[in-house]
């Protein structure tokens, strides 16, 4: 089996402020190997987009990487200069779909013109080689050929939209990097916006890491996902076995606040309270004010994951799994039990 496109190892990143060291993301673990589409969802503020720049080396002045390791296929990028990241990582292994990101092609030049910089400071491409893959691209993403040397304005919004895919596409990245990539898009536009992710990935074989707090978007499009809170990796796992039977706090109550369509009628729970603002060293669950079934405990220790299958695919980090899992699952594990016996 090759080695994963990506591995994050117990990564923690913290921003220096007046009042101290905020801690945005602890001890944070997952991989995404190749061709794989990976989930990582939470409330606002839980650390998702934190992560994803420290990916692509774009942390704020204030924000450092204080532990943990950052590997692109098997190469360990976390203390990667600037020069480093552009020469070796940026649009090349890694490239990004950020917010807004029909905010960010620049509006005084044509998208060719863009493209063409670009291959100048991250390739060896001539510009007449940079307009040819650009073409390819914009084919692959649905848009003419013929219009990589328009403007932006001429564009539609989803027509940008496709055009920062294929922007993003052009040096033929191992892993995508999206945050938030459909927060200005309605409905229509996003299914026709991951119609070509999935051509793209059939093509070409790219990964991608699919940052959001929309649970339907990563079920529809993700092979696996990981759950955070607070900073902290809640629950890892492939994507169905996930959400059919979560078993950490946060991810069942994170799955009972959204809508069933077989159940309509369902009323939907609440995750009451707001993640914390952690400061220093995060040394509790940062759910543990939240969570119906904390003790003294979880305010004196971080959980680690633990192994839920066997096969080490499913973990969740949480100290109380066996009192969750039998509150939860406990009657249904019964009537499993009972049937398979021959009970009716």
């Amino acid at each position: 089996m090759s080695q994963p496109v990506l591995e994050v190892s117990d990564l923690t990143i913290q921003y220096s402020t007046e009042s101290g060291p905020v801690t945005a993301v602890s001890d944070a673990s997952f991989t995404i190997d190749e061709g794989e589409y990976f989930g990582l969802v939470g409330e606002s503020g839980c650390g998702k987009s934190t992560l994803a720049r420290a990916v692509i080396g774009g942390l704020d002045d204030n924000g450092q990487i204080t532990s943990g390791s950052i590997r692109v296929n098997g190469e360990e990028i976390q203390d990667y200069t600037t020069e480093e990241m552009n020469d070796r990582i940026r649009w090349k292994s890694i490239s990004f779909i950020p917010q807004s990101s029909m905010n960010n092609l620049d509006p005084l030049l044509r998208i060719e013109n863009q493209a063409q910089k670009l291959a100048e400071i991250h390739s060896d491409m001539s510009p007449e080689e940079a307009s040819d893959r650009l073409a390819e691209m914009f084919e692959i993403v649905g848009l003419s050929k013929s219009r990589i040397s328009d403007y932006p304005h001429q564009f539609s919004g989803g027509m940008q939209q496709r055009a920062v895919i294929a922007m993003a596409l052009f040096l033929d990245p191992d892993l995508i990097v999206a945050d938030e990539p459909t927060t200005a898009l309605d409905v229509i536009m996003q299914d026709q916006m991951f119609k070509y992710l999935d051509e793209v990935r059939e093509e070409l074989d790219t990964s991608m890491m699919l940052i959001t707090h929309d649970m339907s978007l990563i079920y529809e499009n993700c092979n696996k996902l990981a759950i955070m809170h607070s900073g902290q990796v809640a629950e890892y796992g492939y994507t169905d076995t996930v959400l059919a039977e979560p078993r950490h706090p946060y991810s069942i109550q994170l799955k009972q606040a959204f809508p069933d369509v077989h159940k309509p009628d369902k009323e939907l729970a609440t995750v009451k309270g707001s993640p914390p603002q952690m400061m220093g060293e995060v040394d509790y669950c940062t759910f543990v004010d939240r969570c119906p079934w904390a003790t003294e405990e979880c305010s004196m220790d971080a959980p680690v994951q633990q192994e839920i299958s066997d096969d080490g695919l499913h973990t969740a980090a949480c100290f109380r799994l066996d009192e969750v899992y039998q509150d939860e699952y406990g009657e249904k594990q019964a009537v499993g039990d009972n049937r398979s016996r021959g009970d009716p």
